[in-house]
Formats: structure tokens, C-alpha cells, sequence
């Protein structure tokens, strides 16, 4: 289950700005907000990633008294323009360490010309690093771009 709320800007350039809650992961848990803000301005696409909240992996209780910091997850942001997952359109954060509550404050950049952008998705999606096993999916959502103006 998804919920996006979308908020115009009151700049010259087209923003918008979803709230994004409620994202499914690979294990059926629903939990966590990722809030970033989309603007197209003079050829670029702009994804700002803001900060996350309640991103726990699937199995994980924040509110557990026997949580330690090795059982938090290490959240990044990756985003792709769809359709089409090639690593041209491809865009991560750095990782926040061990935090439920990550910060990241990241400007991820596409050069496509408006018209290009208004016929595709875009995609984030949370995952936790983890230096030995396989990065664990936290959630993602679909963003349709056609409102998307300059």
C-alpha cells in the first residue's frame, strides 16, 4: 500500500513535493516515510532526497528495548527513471549509518528534456546496506512524471 501526497511549490519552477508512506517491502510489512521534493528546471530533472522516517527492516521493531546498532538498519536512496532500469538513469544516495530516522539532503540530477521526462516513472526505492549478505529492500514507490511542467 502507497500514499503520495503531492504539494505544489510556490517557486517559479514545477515542484512537487510527495510525502511517501506507507511502502510495502519484500516481506509484506508496511512502515515508513521517505519525503523528497521533484523539480525540472532548465534541462535537468531534480530529485532532492530529503529524509526518512521509521525505515526499519522487515522483521525489526524500532520500539524493541533488545534493539542494539548493529540491528538498525544503514538506509540509501536509489532512484530510476522508468521505463527502462539501466544504470544511465540510475541515481543513489550515500549511506546513513545504523538510523532509522536518516537525514540524507541529497540533490540527484538527470539531464532529459521536459517531454522525456513527462512520458516516464519515476522509482525510489529504500535499501539497507549491508557490507556482507545482500542489501535488504526496505520499500519503493512509482511516481508518475506527466504533471511535471515548466
Amino acid at each position: 500500500m502507497k500514499r503520495t501526497m503531492l504539494m505544489p511549490s510556490n517557486s517559479g519552477a514545477t515542484s512537487l513535493r510527495p510525502v511517501i508512506r506507507n511502502v510495502a517491502n519484500s516481506n509484506g510489512h508496511v512502515q515508513g516515510e521517505l519525503k523528497i521534493s521533484i523539480q525540472y528546471t532548465r534541462g535537468e530533472f531534480h530529485v532532492m532526497i530529503q529524509h526518512g522516517r521509521d525505515l526499519i527492516a522487515g522483521g525489526s521493531s524500532a520500539t524493541s528495548v533488545s534493539n542494539t546498532a548493529t540491528e538498525l538498519p544503514s538506509p540509501n536512496v536509489k532512484t530510476y527513471i522508468l521505463p527502462g532500469m539501466h544504470k544511465i538513469t540510475k541515481r543513489k544516495t550515500r549511506i546513513i549509518r545504523r538510523n532509522i530516522h536518516p537525514t540524507f539532503m541529497e540533490m540527484l540530477v538527470h539531464r532529459m528534456s521536459l517531454e522525456n521526462v513527462q512520458k516516464r516513472l519515476l522509482q525510489v526505492s529504500a535499501w539497507s546496506y549491508d557490507r556482507v549478505q545482500e542489501n535488504q529492500f526496505l520499500g519503493a514507490v512509482n511516481i508518475p512524471l506527466e504533471s511535471l511542467s515548466r
